[in-house]
């Protein structure tokens, strides 16, 4: 009111915010949360309760991370769509819409009540028939809403209210009678246009008959058109609606099967249970339902309590189609536990139930598990004729959802055998069954596995479309399990489309789900994959790694083809390391686990490989019999890929017809091309050119197919093959050189062949180009030189390296060369001039003129049909010095010169990056990143400071989250050893037979999974440090050896008798007090003694309060980077809720505090105390208390004897001790301050 009359006097602009679109409040969200799970669905439910009011969108967002509405998980912001009902106004909010409505007439609050009860808007004629006013009316009322913002206008004629927030508000002050009423109405007008939201709005009016008549006529409609969803939600205000128990039973069946076909496993239980409950409560049949029960469990995971309910069921029914139904649930829980003999025992019997009752059902569900039983069995014909005759009797019964999974198990069937034409049509038979079941995990199912056999076939692209199809749907249904599992396969086909980076991302995603879920089988996949795509991107110890990692996590899967893959992949990477006798064994091994499991299709992977290690052994017969074996696997399974390689491994072969390696190699490089299998085209190309490179006259043939390979290398990055073909580049210009000499004599071809020697030795870039000028200069009998090449931008010419230049000339060459870039991009060709003072081209020029040139050339050097500078050179001493003749050695000349200056580029950028990235991480982790001013974290500082420059043994103690293993990071970058690696190991983490194994290494053969020699940590780190965390929970024999490092520094690995020196420094951490647990027996004491020559204590945060504020923010400057947006600080409020906090979880609690309010705050504005979490707000009351000098005083008091409770297990006696109280008095004080903790066993 006071604003009010000071604008009416007072001169004062009025501004109106206009509403944000769609697409600027997505761009509003995005700027608070840069990465989102499903950034349109968050967008739609932002959008939906706050109509674009940018206040709203904020309030919005606000009430939804505070409702776990919108979660973060995994660094991204997902969205519970299902509780946004949940969402209300704030009081802010219902200020600002009060406001809104103060104005409004009464029949427009009727229109915005009716509105806010509708779902999916209204028209014209629908308000005019509930509200039941003239057409006059109407409209004047409605229109002035729309001007008023209150209503939306959309396509089509429809209206609806503009916020979510608004219909929430309007709703909320409405009476319950008035609501029936109008839900009533609105009933009847949409009883003939929207029958469905009819039944809706007579069940909230209260008519339940109309509800219960209009739901259950609508659910079925919905449900024969295939919208199951729609279907669920009718069926729910029937079943809310049904009059009699017997209804409510038929319609929890319904809901049953519904939400099993959606994948809405946990709803599908509620509805089987209650269901059960009510079958029995009116003397129903419920076994079938027990069973199905039985069968949702199972397919959520929940394997022990599916067996209880069957085996229930068993004992009790006298209804011999649900002891069928029953005995094959339990078969399948006995086929997932390997049990295949007793499944098919309890499969044959059941078939004889169904045969005996005539029950088809039962009988087709029979044939389906016992085919199942035979498939897992590797029994496959048998395994198609069960699995067939279970399609064909689910079919004739109209069972479609339950044949489609009876047809995707006839696909896997035939994939099995290498049929992936009859798999593919299983599949598509699948799909169309799925789809008119409207079974949405299915149809996810079968577009998975038609990606499946597209990817058997070569199809990758076609794949990667299915799997990504598949992908969408499995993420709508939430099946994060399904969304693993899509991972893999999609990073293989990424993988070979060569999208490196996206394969990677896709397994490293399934990496990160399987170890949060400890599914070792997805955790072995994603490590090959990741592994892969190392090893071809020439890293191969990491490759290595990921592979040794993946082979024991297989075998605990008991994953056969995984472990077999593990295999194949070690002895690949240990061929490319020259281990070939270890590399031997491992392909070994594979291939008897291929043979013994009959697994064809991967079996010509084995022998491929093996005849590659065997080839390298120089065993040419033996190798070309192990080729001739894959190539004869691959073909009868159809593996085209597979077939490429191997052709490619045949055209290897020695004392084979140069006629039959080229056809060899030019099938090789042909299937490679029509696959689009862009590596092992490179692959195929390399070894192709090489090969032309030893046959006479085909050496301008060999540089072209190597130079290819190269260009599709350095486009995937493959570093260690890209080498390979810039080496066999360089021989193939030498031989060139060497083989025509071009009549130029002796200096030439030494020349050319010190020009090609620079691709594959010479890294100064700066020395590559001054050697470039200065050897064509040589070369060419000219007098002097010049190169340029373009800046970074592209737009300008800039002189690179000179030989005897002046300034006139440069600038002459500079605007020659710009003209014989434009030539070139035309024409291909040089710029030669054998007589400058007579040749109208260049008479005029200055240069000319003033240095008498006589002969001139300016060459294009091009790279990838990429111009990306010219060479120039001259003579003022000889006419016609060049002549039309030379440009062929010419054009040759300036391509050996781009590939050098290029190879030197690829080198410089290699060189930058590595010493950026040690830059940074040396900043990273120097002491300057240590945060605090308070005395006792300035002592620590101190002590790291002197302590870095030994190579003492340094004890780190602290709780956890107080930053130990940044103190050694700390310690390590400030040291000598810098330069060297720094590697860290969790001794909580591992068993002891794994610990032992990571920190001293192991001989091949010394334990089961030992299938080769293994390096420890300590030796890894071979001039370096170790930081060894939680040190006090390494078990007795992990203690024992670690003295000897200490001791002697020197280790000996596991299985071996002698040792090895190793020079390490070693940083401990322990959050225990190793001397109490000394005490205990739990701790070697001569370790402790060892261990604790320098000590470093870090105070809990509690114990450095000051420090808060600078920390605080710290991790807020991090945020804003992380979040890419700035806000303007913390307010004081929230710096004293901060200050009053306890932090158990000391920093890294303060860290994640920081970063949660970061998150909730817009940009632009302070964290306020608001935004901090209940936890922290919960001290605001308490600090206003903390005002007085009672207060502070007792507040002191409490803490001071909580730290001493803590810091002495909570042994009263001890404290009182400590406090200087009696035993009474401490406890008189604890119980005024509330401190009631556990009890301690070692009173004294």
């Amino acid at each position: 009111e006071d604003l009010k009359k000071h604008l009416a006097v007072a001169p004062s602009t009025h501004i109106a915010l206009k509403c944000l679109s769609k697409t600027e409040t997505k761009d509003m969200v995005q700027g608070m949360f840069l990465a989102m799970h499903n950034p349109g669905e968050i967008t739609e439910a932002v959008y939906g309760l706050s109509g674009g009011l940018p206040l709203l969108v904020e309030e919005a967002v606000g009430s939804m991370v505070g409702a776990d509405i919108l979660q973060r998980k995994r660094k991204r912001w997902h969205l519970k769509s299902e509780a946004l009902k949940r969402v209300k106004p704030s009081e802010k909010s219902e200020w600002l819409l009060s406001g809104q409505l103060e104005n409004v007439r009464p029949l427009e609050m009727e229109i915005l009540q009716i509105a806010s009860l509708l779902r999916g808007g209204f028209t014209r004629e629908m308000l005019r028939d509930v509200v039941g006013i003239s057409d006059d009316d109407a409209p004047s009322a409605l229109m002035s809403l729309v001007s008023s913002g209150l209503i939306g206008e959309e396509t089509g004629g429809r209206f609806a209210i503009s916020n979510g927030y608004l219909a929430s508000f309007i709703r909320d002050q409405m009476l319950e009678k008035r609501q029936r009423a109008l839900h009533l109405k609105i009933g009847a007008v949409l009883e003939r246009s929207q029958p469905a939201e009819a039944a809706r709005h007579y069940m909230l009016g209260g008519d339940k008959e109309k509800a219960f008549k209009i739901g259950l006529k609508q659910a079925r409609a919905s449900e024969e058109s295939g919208k199951n969803r729609d279907a669920c939600e009718l069926y729910e205000i029937a079943l809310e609606a049904a009059p009699e128990p017997e209804d409510k039973f038929g319609i929890l069946k319904e809901l049953v099967r519904l939400h099993d076909t959606l994948a809405d496993f946990k709803e599908a239980l509620q509805a089987a249970q209650k269901a059960i409950r009510i079958g029995r409560d009116i003397e129903k049949p419920v076994d079938k339902l027990q069973v199905k029960a039985a069968v949702i469990h199972r397919k959520l995971g929940e394997q022990e309590k599916s067996r209880v309910i069957l085996n229930q069921v068993m004992s009790e029914t006298r209804d011999n189609r649900a002891r069928c139904y029953a005995l094959c649930e339990l078969a399948w829980l006995h086929m997932e536990k390997n049990e295949h003999k007793k499944a098919s025992d309890i499969c044959e019997e059941a078939r004889k139930i169904a045969l005996a009752n005539k029950d088809e059902t039962g009988l087709a569900r029979a044939y389906h598990n016992m085919g199942t039983v035979k498939w897992r069995e590797r029994k496959l014909e048998a395994a198609e004729r069960l699995i067939g005759k279970s399609v064909s009797l689910k079919l004739k019964l109209g069972q479609h959802a339950s044949a489609a999974g009876s047809l995707n198990n006839l696909g896997a069937i035939y994939w099995s055998k290498g049929n992936m034409e009859e798999a593919g049509r299983a599949y598509n038979e699948a799909l169309k069954e799925f789809e008119k079941a409207g079974d949405r995990a299915g149809i996810a199912l079968a577009h998975r596995n038609l990606g499946l056999v597209a990817w058997a076939l070569g199809e990758w692209e076609l794949a990667a479309k299915s799997y990504e199809n598949a992908y969408s749907i499995e993420e709508g249904i939430g099946n994060h399990e399904a969304l693993a599992r899509l991972d893999n396969m999609i990073g293989v086909a990424e993988e070979h489309l060569g999208n490196w980076k996206s394969a990677l991302r896709h397994f490293n995603r399934l990496l990160r789900f399987s170890r949060s879920r400890g599914h070792k089988r997805g955790m072995a996949s994603s490590l090959i994959g990741i592994g892969t795509l190392f090893f071809k991107m020439g890293d191969l110890t990491r490759a290595l790694e990921s592979f040794k990692k993946s082979l024991p996590l297989a075998r605990t899967a008991r994953n056969l083809e995984d472990e077999a893959l593990c295999h194949v992949n070690l002895a690949m990477t240990k061929k490319e390391l020259g281990d070939l006798d270890a590399a031997m064994d491992n392909i070994n091994e594979c291939i008897t686990i291929f043979e013994r499991e009959g697994m064809e299709k991967d079996l010509a992977t084995a022998y491929r490989v093996k005849a590659e290690i065997l080839l390298s052994q120089n065993e040419i017969l033996a190798a070309s019999k192990s080729a001739r074996t894959a190539a004869s696997l691959a073909r009868r399974a159809e593996d085209r890929l597979e077939l490429s390689q191997t052709y490619r491994v045949l055209g290897m072969m020695p004392g084979t017809s140069a006629k039959t390696r080229e056809e060899y190699f030019q099938k090789s490089t042909k299937i490679a091309e029509d696959m689009k299998a862009r590596y092992h085209l490179g692959k195929a190309l390399l070894s192709y050119g090489q090969f032309l490179l030893n046959t006479e006259g085909r050496l301008a043939e060999s540089l072209q197919q190597l130079r290819s390979a190269t260009e599709i290398f350095e486009h995937l990055g493959a570093k260690r093959d890209l080498e390979a073909a810039r080496k066999a580049c360089a021989n193939a210009i030498s031989r060139i050189v060497d083989m025509r000499g071009f009549g130029a004599g002796v200096l030439q071809v030494s020349a050319l062949n010190e020009i090609a020697s620079l691709i594959s030795s010479m890294t100064d870039i700066s020395a590559v180009y001054q050697k470039v000028v200065d050897s064509v200069v040589n070369l060419l009998g000219a007098e002097r030189g010049l190169l340029l090449l373009f800046s970074e931008s592209g737009k300008r010419l800039e002189v690179a390296a000179e030989n005897s230049m002046d300034k006139a000339t440069t600038k002459d060459a500079r605007t020659l060369s710009k003209g014989v870039i434009r030539e070139a991009a035309g024409k291909g060709v040089a710029v030669i001039c054998d007589d400058a003072a007579a040749d109208p081209r260049f008479n005029r020029n200055r240069s000319v003129i003033l240095n008498n040139i006589h002969s001139l050339l300016c060459v294009p050097l091009k790279l990838r049909q990429e111009i990306i500078g010219t060479i120039y050179v001259d003579s003022r001493v000889d006419k016609r010095l060049f002549s039309k003749d030379d440009i062929p050695f010419v054009n040759t000349l300036a391509n050996i010169m781009a590939m050098a200056i290029d190879n030197a580029r690829y080198h410089q950028e290699i060189r930058d990056e590595n010493v950026h990235l040690r830059t940074e991480v040396r900043d990273k982790y120097s002491l300057g990143n240590i945060i605090g001013k308070s005395d006792v974290m300035q002592d620590v500082f101190n002590m790291i400071s002197r302590v870095a420059g030994t190579d003492t043994t340094v004890l780190i103690e602290g709780e956890t989250g107080t930053g130990k293993e940044l103190v050694a990071r700390a310690i390590h970058y400030g040291s000598r050893r810098a330069d060297k690696r720094f590697l860290t190991i969790d001794c909580s983490a591992l068993p002891d037979t794994l610990l032992e194994s990571e920190l001293f290494g192991h001989k091949r053969g010394s334990f089961t999974g030992a299938a080769y020699n293994k390096r420890g940590l300590f030796e890894a780190a071979d001039g370096g440090t170790v930081f060894l965390d939680e040190i006090g929970d390494a078990s007795p024999s992990v203690q024992s050896r670690l003295l000897r490092v200490l001791e002697q520094s020197e280790v000996r690995r596991v299985g071996e008798s002698s040792y090895r020196e190793v020079d390490v420094r070693i940083l401990c951490a322990t959050n225990k007090n190793l001397r109490r647990e000394i005490g205990r027996g739990r701790f070697r004491e001569d370790l402790y003694f060892r261990l604790n020559v320098l000590n470093i204590k870090l105070p809990p945060l509690k114990k450095r309060r000051q420090d808060i504020p600078l920390l605080a923010n710290h991790f807020l400057r991090q945020a804003e980077k992380e979040l890419g947006k700035r806000m303007t600080g913390i307010t004081p409020a929230a710096v004293r809720l901060l200050m009053a906090h306890g932090w158990p979880g000391n920093v890294r609690e303060l860290q994640h505090e920081i970063e949660r309010a970061c998150a909730l705050v817009s940009p632009s504005k302070p964290i306020t105390a608001h935004s901090l979490s209940p936890a922290v707000r919960g001290k605001e009351e308490r600090r206003e208390e903390l005002d007085t000098l009672v207060g502070i005083t007792q507040d002191l008091e409490k803490r001071i004897i909580e730290e001493a409770l803590e810091n002495l297990d909570w042994n009263r006696s001890w404290v009182a001790k400590e406090l200087g109280l009696s035993r009474q008095g401490l406890l008189k004080k604890m119980r005024r301050h509330g401190l009631t903790g556990k009890e301690t066993t070692q009173e004294v």
